[in-house]
Parts: structure tokens; sequence; C-alpha cells
């Protein structure tokens, strides 16, 4: 694409203005399928042709179709196809040219000094665009995230151009007149006469400058693996050694082969085999990459923090073990890259950790250098005066109340109805959370205010909760939640109330909270052989802040040693399903629910060890990732996971926990965020932790808030893509989408090659079915299964990580790793963002027999691309059978599907979106029933499925998703063999199976 203009941009006033209407600064889609409706030469069509396997009636016919073609059938028949001019099976109709819009008059371009390559836009007009000059160079024309706050201009050569926000285009601004050119000089005299003589040799003639090479204007993503995450030139290796023989659920491999680290004090952890004996420590060797030892360590856990900060460059590091036979294994070397840029930082090792605490008097809560008299001042006179307030008047309740019974112990079997018993485990938990609160306030209400009612009454609470059975109905063994709190509650009391305990009830607590948590620590070593266990991992955060607050006290003979371990065990897992790039192999839903626990540890460990954990990768980018996937000050569903119907996670968690990450974090961004909500600032009523008026004791300013600058973000640690119209919008319209490594495992679902839509910040598109209760029979067969997701099935509902390979119909999907997904593309392109998960693995049965996996695909490829500009997502699916397939596509939504000519439309009033299918002929139908109903009579939800007419071994797949079924942008899709070509207004999008040629 070439401009030239002069004396002012009337080439890009022309391009920005075609990019506004949808079309192409090139000449708009319409031109281009016209010009070549296929976007592949006749010779490339025959090798895409060739390189398919024939079995597929589809992709014989295919190649000699019409390549251009309109969307594909969907009436209620399970044979009808779109008007067709052939008759063959599954044959790719006609089509007649899309119908654009008549494209603006396109400026003359004037001759000379400004020639415009390339435009990029990001986002709607709301956001930026760039041009792209010939002599290299290049001018942003920058919007705000918020909102239009004054023209933008920029200038080349002798004009400028501004973006125009009531009409979203761009008006070429009348240049200054030039100056008068000079008059020109007299002629010069006439040479004398030449004397004779041999003529001059002519001067030779200048040597032709070559014109700079164009930029180019597309990018190839082939498909393996994510930018930023592997070593350049590194390519993973399958190795044979126990590492890879272990199963996924007990390998957390830290660093993977070929990885990047973000921390220069980096993570290394390893999978224990069963054969290992324990009697022996493992020996972990690390080296730079020319061979030289760096560490060489033993250590008795397969993890470790490594003791130094690494200096730039590429490793490796391998562990080897002593078997119960007494043969050594050793694992092979992987390799990974600490970059350039990284902050040299070093956290503290077990023993200094626990010295450091032990020696600091009570209460430890009181930041070093502060007092509560000056946090007391600046909570009541700030931005925390509601919440100062608000725990004065729990603490002014709670002095008169009565202390709260123990929960009695009853069995589990002499409960006959499962919702009935988890009612009592939940009761059981209240109890414990309620005497936590009221000790808290109690306790921190004594110390801002020095009245010694409320430390009557904290003192009285307290001593009702130690006397509490360690054995009982709160304990480790029987209500995990509920001990949690307890313990929690008598080390924050303790600490806070230590001046005013006896040194008997100082021991009666401490030998309380040592009986709790003795359990507590058996559970949290049960990570080191199966580190996913979900109870385990969240039971280090609770223990860590409890022994930072108790260790070294009277009675509490293993404070100190434990506190090691929860240090040691905390710093090296930080979350069981997460690494390094904040997000989380669990729900969203979980992951709000984590943010409680991390805000919590963080602040105190912030407070009470003036540990910064925010140095850590995994920490610093947590928020980032919530921030990714939950709109601000909205309530919608969650994307993926357990709870997705919980849409209150950003009102119920940001005002508090947010909030608190926020304080210790000090992003713009993170401060940002939780403030999207007004009265999140000053919340009347509402209690929140006192940890934030402690942190008002740290040093530190708080940051000015900024709006995130991106609108996409890629996660591959949990194999997750979100892309938005604006991030910074609550009514922003939002693609997800999810590949990942985790599969079905826990508070995950066999969702891999999933998305869900969000249109102008209402759910359209949605994963399906409830979190009534773990593995009800609703959540097990619905919530969970591929059929409710908007996925791929085959043959009436089967999908992934089925849990039974000798059934033929769909069953409850397993609770596994092995079937899995994994992002092999993401590119944010501006005002688009791309991306392709490959979930071969997932489509897979167990065999419950002998407990292996039986393969139901060779492939399982889709990518897509969402065009924020326009609203517009496409997605395209390469799938593959040995044994042929009636390929379904699955629809979720809230709200019926509706029709509109061959388009089926998702409804969420105002929003809606047509879908459109290409390559693939099929009919639609829906259904609002269940397999199984929710136990709670929740709403109905309903579930729209496309099935393909006949089976076939392969089919490539285009659907096309435009929000409010707009037809401004004109889309042109054409399929061949495995090749399809979509053209969204002007802007070419090509696939074939893992690889995208998208424009740059």
């Amino acid at each position: 694409m070439k401009y030239e203009t002069h004396g002012r941009l009337t080439a890009l006033a022309y391009a920005v203005t075609a990019l506004s209407l949808g079309l192409s600064a090139c000449g708009g889609a319409n031109e281009e399928s016209k010009s070549n409706p296929s976007s592949t030469s006749a010779q490339s069509q025959k090798t895409a042709a060739a390189s398919t396997p024939t079995a597929s009636a589809q992709s014989e016919t295919a190649a000699k179709a019409d390549a251009t073609q309109t969307p594909t059938g969907t009436g209620t028949d399970a044979g009808a196809t779109s008007p067709s001019t052939t008759t063959a099976a599954n044959t790719i109709p006609p089509a007649p040219a899309p119908t654009t819009k008549a494209p603006t008059v396109k400026p003359t371009a004037a001759a000379g000094t400004c020639t415009i390559n390339q435009i990029k836009t990001f986002g709607s007009c709301s956001t930026a665009a760039m041009a792209v000059m010939s002599n290299g160079s290049s001018k942003l024309f920058e919007n705000t995230k918020a909102g239009y706050r004054g023209s933008i201009t920029a200038s080349c050569g002798l004009g400028f151009v501004t973006w125009s926000a009531a009409t979203c285009e761009a008006t070429a601004a009348t240049a200054p007149a030039p100056s008068p050119a000079p008059a020109p000089a007299p002629a010069p005299a006439p040479a004398p006469a030449a004397v004779a003589g041999p003529a001059p040799a002519p001067a030779p003639a200048p040597a032709p400058v070559a014109a700079p090479a164009p930029a180019p204007t597309t990018q190839k993503l082939t498909g393996v693996g994510l930018p930023d995450f592997a070593t350049s030139g590194c390519a993973a290796k399958v190795y044979t050694d126990f590492v890879e023989k272990s199963h996924p659920e007990v390998r957390r491999l830290l660093p993977a082969d070929c990885r990047v680290v973000q921390d220069s004090q980096p993570v290394f952890s390893w999978p224990q085999p069963t054969n290992r004996s324990k009697a022996t420590p493992w020996t972990f060797v690390l080296k730079k990459a020319d061979g030289s030892t760096v560490a060489t360590k033993s250590v008795n856990t397969p993890r470790l923090l490594i003791d130094q900060s690494l200096a730039a460059g590429d490793y490796t590091w391998t562990v080897s073990y002593r078997t119960t036979a007494g043969a050594t294994e050793t694992a092979a070397a992987r390799r990974f890259t600490v970059p350039a840029g990284l902050a040299s930082v070093k956290l503290p090792a077990g023993p200094a950790f626990v010295t450091s605490l032990v020696n600091k008097t009570h209460p430890r809560l009181l930041p070093a250098g502060s007092s509560f008299a000056a946090i007391s001042s600046a909570a009541k006179s700030g931005e925390y005066k509601a919440a100062y307030n608000a725990l004065i008047s729990e603490a002014d309740r709670t002095v008169s109340s009565v202390t709260i019974v123990e929960p009695a112990m009853k069995s589990k079997t002499s409960f006959t109805v499962a919702t009935d018993y988890n009612a009592y485990m939940a009761a059981a938990r209240t109890a414990a959370d309620t005497e936590l609160r009221r000790i808290e306030a109690l306790a921190y209400a004594y110390k801002l205010t020095g009245n010694e009612a409320y430390a009557t009454a904290g003192i009285q609470h307290l001593m009702n909760v130690a006397g509490w059975d360690v054995n009982g109905m709160t304990s480790e063994a029987n209500q995990p939640q509920a001990n949690r709190s307890v313990h929690i509650a008598l080390s924050t009391g303790m600490d806070l109330l230590w001046d005013k305990l006896s040194a008997s009830q100082r021991s009666t607590i401490g030998t309380a909270v040592q009986a709790r948590l003795s359990d507590v620590m058996t559970s949290i070593r049960k990570v080191d052989d199966s580190p996913y266990l979900a109870f385990e991992n969240t039971a280090v955060y609770f223990a860590l802040r409890s022994l930072m607050l108790t260790a070294g006290t009277p009675g509490f003979t293993d404070g100190n040693a434990w506190l090691q371990e929860a240090w040691e065990a905390y710093s090296t897992i930080l979350h069981d399903k997460g690494v390094q790039d904040g997000s989380a192999g669990s729900s969203i839903a979980y992951a709000w629910w984590d943010m409680y626990d991390h805000s919590r540890t963080i602040a105190m460990l912030k407070v009470v060890a003036n540990v910064d954990l925010t140095q850590r990768a995994f920490i610093r980018n947590f928020g980032t990732y919530l921030m990714a996937m939950t709109a601000p000050n909205v309530d919608l569903l969650n994307p993926f996971g357990d709870s997705v119907e919980t849409q209150t996670l950003y009102k119920n968690y940001a005002y508090d926990s947010f909030r608190l990450y926020a304080a210790v974090t000090r992003q713009p961004e993170h401060e940002w965020y939780w403030r999207a909500r007004p009265e999140n600032v000053q919340i009347v009523g509402s209690y929140i932790t006192p940890l934030h008026f402690m942190l008002l004791g740290t040093a530190g300013t708080k940051p000015t808030p900024a709006a995130p600058l991106k609108d996409s973000w890629a996660f591959n640690d949990a194999g997750v893509i979100a892309s938005h119209s604006d991030a910074a919008l609550s009514a922003r319209s939002s693609l997800f989408f999810k590949s990942g490594s985790f599969g079905s495992y826990n508070h995950e679902h066999a969702d891999q090659n999933s998305f869900t839509l969000v249109s102008k910040g209402r759910n359209l598109l949605i994963s399906s079915g409830y979190y009534d209760y773990y593995n009800s029979p609703h959540h097990a067969n619905v919530t969970r299964a591929t059929r409710y997701k908007n996925a791929v099935t085959f043959d009436g509902g089967v999908g992934q990580a089925g849990s039974d390979s000798r059934v033929a119909t769909p069953t409850s999907p397993a609770h596994t790793m092995h079937s899995r997904g994994k992002l092999l593309n993401y590119v944010d392109g501006g005002n688009f963002t791309a991306g392709t998960g490959d979930a071969s693995l997932a489509y897979r049965n167990l065999n419950p027999v002998n407990y292996t996996y039986v393969p139901l695909v060779t492939d399982a490829l889709r990518s897509f691309v969402h065009i924020r500009s326009q609203g517009i997502t496409v997605i395209y699916d390469w799938l593959a059978s040995d044994t042929a397939r009636r390929w379904e596509w699955n629809y979720q939504a809230l709200a019926p599907f509706t029709t509109k000519g061959s388009s089926i439309v998702a409804n969420n009033a105002p929003a809606s979106a047509c879908i459109d299918h290409y390559g693939v002929t099929g009919s639609f139908a829906q259904t609002s029933a269940w397999d199984a109903a929710p136990s709670g009579g929740q709403t109905a939800q309903h579930h729209g499925r496309f099935t393909a007419a006949t089976a076939s071994k392969q089919a490539a797949m285009v659907t096309v998703i435009r929000e409010d079924c707009q037809t401004t942008a004109s889309v042109a899709v054409s399929v061949v063999g495995s090749v399809a070509k979509v053209t969204v207004a002007g802007q070419v999008f090509e696939f074939d199976r893992k690889e995208m040629t998208v424009p740059k």
C-alpha cells in the first residue's frame, strides 16, 4: 500500500477515514475479493488441496468450488445445505461477491514529499492510530483510553491530520500556504570560447540509487509458541528422564526447558518420584551455558529458591536422587535464560527470615518505625476514614456480644442429603469467621484508640476460641477452612493484645495454635508429592501468617522450625497453578478468592517482616491477570472455570482485597483498577481488613492511578488470551480464549480451545452451567463438559477428557491434566488480537481399567482473530481424525438464539451478534434442557449446536461473529482444503492449520 501526498496528508486522511468506515485504505474488501476471491494462486490452491488427504469429500470438492463463500446453511434438517451449483456431499457453495458500502472518493495524491507506507490502528477512535512513513519514521496519533480529550494532530512534511472524536474520521486540515518562490537569479554571463583540443572525458553517470525495500505488511505466526516465552533459537526437547515419565498432576517443572524467566532469583521445581529414598537429599546443579558451575546444592524438597540473584545469560539446571534400591537417577539438563534488565533482588533465606521475626517485639503487626497513634491519625483523616469508622463500629457492636459456642461435631454419614451436609460445613466455617472478625476488630480498635473495653472483650472472645476442641468440628481434619480462621484469630489476637494477656493465657493460646498448625504442616508437606493439591497449597498462606505472629512465643516449641518451613514453601510455590505471568490454572472466581489470601499474605510480609513480595513476577503480575479477565465496575459472568455464574467478584473483592494488593504493589494500573468503582474509595459501612491501616505505617507513596495501556494480554501459564475493545471501559467488548496445560483438573473444565464473548458489557456467548457444589450431578455432567462450552464436539456431544473410553456417548470429564491444551500463537496487531490453541491432546478418553488415555482426534486446532476496532471475531478450526466424525460447533447463551437470514443470532439486549459458518455445511438446533439439572433450580440457559451434514475425517471451518449483526465492515471468506482466507474491512487474515498470516 503506497500513497503520496504533497502539502497536506491527503493520503493519510483517506486511509484513516477508510478505516473508520470499515474500508481498506487500499481500496476496500469488496475490491480485494473481486480481484482475487480465493487469495491463493492457482498453483498454491493445487498445493493446498494436494497436501490434504482425500478421505473427506469436502476437501476434494472444495478446490473446485468458487473460493469466496456465503455462510453455510443453518436449517433444521440434518442434511440442509446452502444453495449450490454442485451436488457432491458437503460441498462449499459459490456465492455472489460480498456487498459493501460505496467507498468514499479517494483524494488525489499530489506528487511529492511524504509517502505513507502503512496505517496501523489501535482500537477504535478512542485509542490511537499510527502512520509509518516512507523514510522509516512513524508517528503515533494518540487519543485517551477514557474518551476523547482534545484534538490529535501530527505533522508529516507540510501538512497534518486531525482525528475527530465526533465522527471517528480523519480529515485533511488546511496546511499553511507555501511561501512564494524566490525570483529566479539572473542568467550567468556566457563563458569564453573554448581552446581547441581533445574533448574532455564525459563525467561518469551517477550510480542508480536503489529504492529502499518496502516494509513487510504481513507477519506469519508459525505455531511454535508464544513470543517472549521461549528462548530465541531454543527448541524445547522431549526427554525420557524421570521428569517426563511422571504424571502431569505431579510434574511441576520450573523453569521448563528453554524458558525465559522473569525473576533474577528463580524458583526451581521438579517432580518427586515414588522410588526416591527421602533419607538422601536431592543434588541440584546449576551451570552457565558454557558448562561452568554456578551452584551445587543438597536439598530435601523437590523445589528450591536459589540463594543468589543471577546475572543475565543462559543457564542449565539438573537434579539427581538416590532410589530406594540405591541407584542414582539424574534428570536431563533443562535450559533457561535470564534476560537483561531484570532487577537484582534476593528474598531472605529461611534462617534469616525466622531470626528477624522472633527477635521482633509484640505487637509484630506494628510496622517498624511507626506507631498506632500515627496510623490512627492518618486513617481517620484520609481516604480510609469510612473504613476506619466501620472498624470502630464493628468493635462497638462486639463489646457486648456473647461468645459463639463451638460448632458441634457430626459425621458425614449422619447426613442423607449432600446439600444438608454442605450447609452444616458452611455453618461451622461461618462460626469461625465470625469470631475471627470480632477478635480482629476488638484487638485493632484497642491499639488504635486505647479503649480498654475493647481489650477486655477481645480477650474474652480470644480465650473462648482457644478453648475449642483442636480435634473437633473446626479442626484441620474436619473443616480446614474453619481451622484457618481459628488459628489466624488466635495468632492475631495474641499479637495485638500481648500486653494485656497473662503468661498463662499466652501459653494457652500458643499451645492451641501449635496443635491446630500441627496437622496443617503435615498437610503442607503433601505438596512435595502432589504439587497441585488445592487445600494443601492454600494452607501455606494461612500457616505463614499465623507463624509470623506466634513463632518464638511460650508454649509453641515448634514455631521457629515451622516458620522456616512455611516461608520456604510459600516462597517457592506462591501459587500452585501459576508460574510467573500472574495467571492461575484454576477458575477466574478461584483466582479472585486467591487474591483474598494473597493480598493479606503479602501485606503481612510487608508490615511484619518488611519483605516485598512484589519483587516476584507472579505476585507482581497477578493483579494484571484479574484486571484482564474481569471488567471493572460491572457485574458479568466469568469467562472460564468453576463458579462462572458469580457475577459480583469485582464488587465484592476490589474494594478490600484488590485495594490491599494495590497498596503493596504501588502500580498505577492496579491503583486505577480498584478505583474504577468510585464508591470503593469511601465505601460507607463496609468492614475491610485492618492491614490497610498498618500499611500506612510503611514507607512509600501511592502512585497516580492510570488506566492500562494495553487492550489484550496472553497468559501462557494458564493458557488464556483476553482481548478488549477498550480495557479501560466497564461496558467493553471482550473475547476470551482458552487452551491451557491444566486441562480439566480441579476447578478447570474440559474447555480447551473454547471462547466466551462479551459485547457492550453484556454476556453474549458464555461458559454454561452452574457450580452448585463440587462434583454434583450437574457440575460433573454439565458445567465441566465440552458440549456446554463454545467449543467443538462430535458424534452427539463427545468432547474432551471423557472418563470412560468404553462408552461411545458423552461421559463426565475426568479431573486430569492429561487432556490439555496449549497456546501456539499470539499477537496484538493494533486493532486486532490473534491467537491459536492446540487442543489435540484434550480430545481423548480415559480407560478406567488400565488408566491409559485413548486419543479421539489427530488434530484439534483453533485460531481466532478479534478485530477490536470492528467488533468482529473470526474463528478458524482445523479438525482431523482417523475416524470419520460428525463435527459439531457448540454455542451457549443466556437468551434463546434467533436467526437473521442465514445467520444465527445470540441475544442479550441491548447486545447481539450474528454467527455465520463457512466451509462446512450443516444444520443448527438449540435447547434449554440440561443433561442434569442444577440442585438449586437455577435459571435455564440456552445451548445451540451447528452440526455437520455428513461425517468426515477432516474439516476446515471458519466462523464469523459480528457484534450488533453489523454490516458496515465488509467480510469475504474463502476455504480451500485446510487453507482459509478472511478479509475484513480490507485486512486480510490467512489460516492453515497451526499457522496464521496477519497484517503487520
